[in-house]
């Protein structure tokens, strides 16, 4: 099991920390770590900065590239109901107008849902998504290091329009997060064995060889080949004589936008 999971405060952590038996890692840590069985976890704080700090440091213990990534916490939304927990689909960084989209590829029947990373606590909800303050830069921080499937939110209804954000505290944030805890343990196993599917596909691509011997790729054209063919080979493991179907096309160009077609393909729509 290979995973990081990235939580702003101590109440949302504990649940996790229970549920996974993890112990504390190094009291002389910047940011609290704790870790067993190839869990690791991190206490950022608060704020975009902190989450993009935490999540690079976390990084930087490691130095492995690959690892699956999950980012927890309760968060404001504009209509769902108190303790609805939900992947996130689509991340808006309101400040910067940047979106993301995090693949859905873990078919487990989890709901996934928008959100908006604000840089203040958000009050008026004034569409029908979350609102949170780390899920952007955690996850533009963690797709440096690992590829976008492997990097997801969860995040847990703790106010909306009917229940304040002045009302939550570290006891609702603990109970909240402890209640969604069969289906984060399913998210955690799931992203964990995409994990340690992708780093033990450390050699070239089963296709990569015949591709480049058909079509002409430009040096950029062959990173993407690469990466689109990996991509593949971990979301949809095939025998190694196994190629995709890519005999129709005329180019390389238009190998890449097959490739992208069959990865999109395997996403789950939200």
């Amino acid at each position: 099991m290979s995973i990081n999971l990235v939580v702003a405060l101590m109440p949302e952590a504990k649940p996790l920390i229970s549920h996974f038996d993890l112990a504390a890692v190094n009291t002389r840590s910047p940011l609290p770590v704790f870790q067993r069985d190839g869990i690791r976890l991190i206490v950022s704080g608060i704020g975009a900065a902190a989450a993009a700090a935490a999540t690079g440091y976390l990084f930087a213990q490691q130095q492995q590239r690959d690892l699956a990534w999950l980012n927890v916490g309760v968060a404001g939304h504009g209509c769902l109901a108190i303790g609805e927990g939900r992947l996130i689909h689509k991340i808006s960084e309101h400040n910067s107008g940047r979106n993301w989209f995090p693949p859905q590829t873990l078919k487990l029947g989890v709901a996934s849902d928008a959100l908006n990373s604000v840089s203040r606590i958000e009050r008026r909800y004034a569409q029908p998504q979350f609102y949170d303050m780390e899920a952007a830069a955690y996850y533009a921080t963690a797709c440096r290091f690992s590829s976008g499937e492997l990097v997801q939110c969860f995040k847990i209804v703790s106010d909306n329009p009917s229940h304040p954000v002045d009302a939550v505290n570290a006891d609702t944030a603990r109970t909240l997060i402890g209640a969604q805890m069969k289906s984060l343990d399913r998210v955690v196993t799931a992203l964990s064995a995409l994990s340690d599917t992708a780093i033990k596909a450390v050699t070239e691509p089963a296709a990569l060889d015949a591709c480049l011997s058909r079509w002409s790729f430009t040096v950029t054209q062959q990173n993407q080949l690469y990466r689109l063919l990996q991509r593949l080979e971990i979301l949809e493991p095939a025998p190694a004589n196994k190629a995709p179907d890519l005999g129709h096309c005329q180019s390389a160009t238009a190998v890449l936008a097959a490739l992208n077609r069959q990865v999109n393909q395997l996403f789950v729509q939200p």
